[in-house]
């Protein structure tokens, strides 16, 4: 299912899709010759360590978010001794989807989801600016969110966030710090009360239209809802 935002054939058309990975469905199809060959880059302490997110700088090094602690790391996975660092510890629980807009400013979900509760109410959005030391700023907190869990950007000023528990996927301009509820779909909702949905998100550029990819956790399909286009995200308040 692909919607189209009326309106906005006169410029780029965006959309956003929701899948969910059919792994037994994959796995009969790929052969030996077929499977990438992987290293490892860097081995983490067997201490329970949950790698939620990631983002890759131009200078190759990759940030890190941790939902076992409310950390951001920075990996320099450069040969012969990759290494590892901790820029910031947030005063949370756990640090989820994350997004870089330039170098220096990275955005980031920080909420206190755990193991045995989502944090409904607790979420927010920073900014983290990476270079040593690191400095960071708290944009704006999301009371009515169940849990934030996957974060893009649809242009400099508009973050996407879905709501893996309401089913739901956010906005936020980043300039007002006024959000909105982009769409809400029974596909993006969890399947039992204590399952998560719509979960990741990244933007592809196709042609001249810009869909967000979403992965769903709990169901095994693809589907697509509109993106963000002409219509600002102002008009419609979050909760």
């Amino acid at each position: 299912m692909l919607v189209t935002i009326p309106g906005s054939e006169k410029r780029a058309a965006q959309h956003i899709y929701v899948y969910i990975p059919q792994i037994k469905q994959v796995s009969k199809v790929v052969t030996q010759e077929s499977v990438p060959s992987t290293t490892v880059i860097y081995q983490f302490p067997k201490s329970p360590t949950w790698i939620e997110n990631l983002a890759i700088l131009p200078n190759n090094q990759i940030l890190l978010s941790l939902t076992t602690a409310p950390e951001v790391r920075l990996l320099d996975p450069n040969p012969p001794n990759p290494s590892i660092k901790l820029l910031h510890t947030f005063p949370y629980l756990s640090a989820l989807g994350l997004v870089s807009l330039t170098p220096n400013l990275i955005y980031l979900i920080l909420g206190n989801s755990t193991s045995t509760s989502f944090g409904a109410g607790t979420f927010a959005i920073w900014t983290l600016n990476p270079n040593t030391p690191a400095t960071t700023t708290l944009l704006t907190t999301f009371p009515s969110a169940g849990l934030l869990n996957g974060l893009t950007l649809l242009c400099p000023s508009i973050l996407a966030l879905s709501d893996s528990t309401t089913g739901c996927i956010r906005l936020l301009n980043t300039y007002t710090n006024q959000s909105s509820i982009l769409s809400r779909a029974p596909e993006m909702a969890p399947p039992t009360p204590f399952s998560i949905g719509i979960n990741g998100l990244r933007t592809l550029v196709l042609g001249n239209r810009t869909p967000v990819p979403l992965r769903s956790s709990a169901r095994r399909s693809l589907h697509a809802c509109p993106g963000w286009g002409r219509r600002n995200p102002r008009e419609e308040r979050d909760g």
